[in-house]
C-alpha cells in the first residue's frame, strides 16, 4: 500500500453549475478541507442545472472523495483473470465480508512468475460509498 502526499491533493473544490432558482445563471458552491497544508484548488465546471444546495454536496463528496481514495492498494492477480483492464469495476470480498467495488488503475503482468500471474493496483474507495450502499441509496439522491 503507499499514500498520496497531502501537498498534491486538493484543499478546495470549487464547483460550477447553472442554478435552477437564478434563471439558469452561472452558480458556483465549493467545498473547503482547512485541516490540510494542502494549497491546491481544483475548479470543476458542469453543464448541468442544480440548486445550491445539490451543488454544494457533489463539492463537499468530490472534495472527500479525492482525500478518501489516496491510497494505492496492489494485489496479485490469478490467470484466469487476464482479461482484466485498467478501469474495469471488480468486486472485493473482504475477510469479515466487507465489500468494495474499486476500478483498476494498472496491472503489471510477470514473465519469471508462474505463466500469467499478475498485480493489479487500484485506489480505496471512499466509505461514503459503502455507507450510501448499505443504506440503499446514491449521493445527493436523498
Amino acid at each position: 500500500n503507499s499514500r498520496e502526499m497531502e501537498l498534491v491533493l486538493p484543499r478546495r473544490v470549487t464547483l460550477d453549475y447553472l442554478d435552477i432558482w437564478r434563471a439558469y445563471d452561472n452558480g458556483s458552491q465549493y467545498a473547503e478541507r482547512l485541516n490540510t497544508p494542502a494549497v491546491n484548488v481544483l475548479a470543476i465546471s458542469l453543464a448541468i442545472v442544480l440548486n445550491a444546495s445539490e451543488a454544494a454536496g457533489i463539492a463537499e463528496t468530490l472534495l472527500y472523495l479525492y482525500w478518501l481514495e489516496r491510497y494505492d492498494v496492489t494485489f496479485s492477480l490469478p490467470p484466469t483473470r487476464s482479461a482484466l483492464e485498467p478501469g474495469d469495476i471488480i468486486v472485493v470480498v473482504a475477510v469479515l465480508g466487507d465489500i468494495r467495488t474499486p476500478a483498476l488503475t494498472a496491472i503489471t503482468y510477470y514473465r519469471r512468475r508462474p505463466a500469467g500471474t499478475a498485480s493489479a493496483t487500484t485506489r480505496r474507495r471512499s466509505m461514503l460509498q459503502r455507507h450510501w450502499a448499505k443504506k440503499g441509496r446514491q449521493p445527493n439522491r436523498g
